[in-house]
């Protein structure tokens, strides 16, 4: 049974977590430690049979990363695009309706100022006939006297 007192990190590696057993060294004992060599000798080789297998994993893996990332700068460029061509119509349309706003604001003008010409135009002639009819009941009540009076 290990001591109690706090166990250093070579301890710790000495130790089998399992059963908190010391576990032999390669200098301590002769066939265990070629059971070890054999076990590091078996995990190299595992080791160098999955590397290629890894690297073509994470080589694949790459390639998906750069295809997605090429899909998007693409898509991006499209939105961009789409986006360009639908704010250049917007503004293609708001300076077709800046130049009809415009046309209109000229006739509006033109018809008020015809119809200010044609305002005065009546003011004019219903100040000449009234002074037309001011002269008009002097002409009209000297004329009945006239015409009695040749009788």
């Amino acid at each position: 049974m290990p001591s109690q007192r706090a166990r250093t990190a070579w301890d710790l590696a000495r130790f089998d977590a399992h059963n908190d057993a010391p576990q032999s060294t390669a200098a301590e004992n002769g066939p265990a430690a070629g059971a070890a060599a054999s076990m590091i000798a078996e995990a190299e080789r595992i080791a160098a049979t999955l590397e290629p297998e890894l690297k073509q994993v994470i080589d694949t893996t790459m390639e998906q990363v750069a295809e997605i990332e090429h899909e998007a700068l693409r898509d991006i460029r499209e939105l961009t695009q789409r986006a360009d061509r639908d704010a250049q119509a917007a503004l293609d349309r708001s300076a077709r309706l800046v130049g009809s706003l415009e046309t209109l604001t000229r006739t509006v003008a033109e018809v008020t100022s015809a119809l200010r010409a044609d305002m005065d135009d009546v003011i004019d002639s219903l100040q000449r006939l009234r002074e037309v009819r001011i002269d008009v009941p002097e002409a009209a009540n000297t004329a009945p006297i006239q015409a009695s009076q040749s009788r």
